[in-house]
């Protein structure tokens, strides 16, 4: 599909917008005088109600369309190897290995390798590097947003009397990122996964600038530039995830890579005890080490970048060579 970028960055949008929901609830809360309990209890039913039909709705199998498999795909099954000619994407060299063995050299798509083929693959290990220190950055801001309006030089930008006013605008803006998520999608489909990575890394980049510089209009740009760049990187990992090594491992590939991440982001709460014991909270320190983080993210678009050119002028595409003893 020509437009999987820009549909995958719809849904991204949608799984971001929910938490909106709960902006929601708190508005009527305290317009309308409703209890806290009784709002959550209702919207625990409407969740349940939606688990209904989602177990009839959503697929119980792996979708399997009728592409006929190419050489390379039956070769990977443990089909014998064809005599004569083989196609483009397959074999391109055989060795013979004692009498009864032999391992045939096979050239396939990316997307189509096996799972360990596309984990130890240079698409898949520069995402997981760019995806793991952008979501420790992006999760370390989020959870010490409260604090660092409390604490060190941002309560002397804000005030102590606004700092509650200060933090309800965060809340604001964070679910307001979702409207660019169709532009980011645009640019992924239709100009190149390279400007797309280019144009979420910058925005990260800005964020970080931004936090550098003790003005309340800054800071509030700086909010909405970390909304625009959580979720263009979630339609990034999404959308380069499909591009380069397609549907066939996806769901281990994602969990795999947020894995990764969560595990680097488990180092939060030991990096926050020690700005609050050590550095007295104040965190223009953590914020020069983040602004140095977010331009080393900057080789995956480039990287991705010199890719593109390099498969243009040559022709050639996302693929891997691999052994097969049969």
């Amino acid at each position: 599909c020509p437009r999987r970028p820009t549909a995958s960055s719809m849904i991204i949008g949608a799984f971001n917008l929910s938490y909106a929901v709960f902006l929601f609830l708190e508005l009527m809360h305290r317009t309308m005088d409703v209890p806290r309990r009784a709002l959550l209890l209702s919207y625990c039913v409407v969740v349940a109600a939606a688990l209904v039909p989602a177990i009839f709705v959503m697929p119980d199998k792996p979708f399997t369309g009728k592409k006929k498999k190419t050489e390379a795909e039956k070769l990977l099954q443990g089909a014998p190897s064809p005599p004569g000619q083989s196609s483009p994407q397959a074999a391109a060299a055989t060795l013979a290995v004692g009498r009864t063995r032999r391992t045939t050299l096979i050239t396939v798509l990316l997307h189509e390798a096996p799972l360990h083929h596309q984990v130890v693959s240079s698409p898949f290990i520069a995402l997981l590097v760019w995806t793991t220190i952008a979501m420790f950055w992006m999760n370390f801001y989020i959870g010490t947003v409260a604090s660092r309006l409390g604490h060190g030089g941002s309560v002397h930008i804000v005030g102590a009397k606004h700092r509650e006013q200060f933090i309800e605008l965060f809340n604001l803006i964070s679910p307001a990122g979702v409207l660019f998520l169709p532009v980011i999608g645009h640019i992924f489909d239709k100009v190149s996964f390279s400007l797309g990575l280019m144009v979420t890394t910058t925005l990260g980049f800005l964020f970080a600038v931004l936090l550098l510089i003790p003005s309340e209009s800054t800071l509030v740009c700086a909010w909405v530039a970390y909304t625009l760049f959580r979720n263009c990187a979630f339609a990034s990992l999404f959308s380069s995830l499909t591009h380069y090594l397609g549907f066939q491992n996806l769901g281990v590939l994602v969990g795999l890579t947020l894995l990764v991440s969560g595990c680097v982001s488990m180092l939060q709460p030991l990096i926050i005890r020690l700005i609050d014991l050590d550095l007295d909270g104040m965190y223009i320190y953590v914020n020069y080490f983040q602004l140095g983080s977010f331009a080393c993210l900057f080789f995956f678009p480039v990287w991705a970048f010199f890719r593109e050119r390099h498969m243009k002028r040559t022709g050639e595409e996302h693929e891997v060579t691999i052994a097969v003893e049969h």
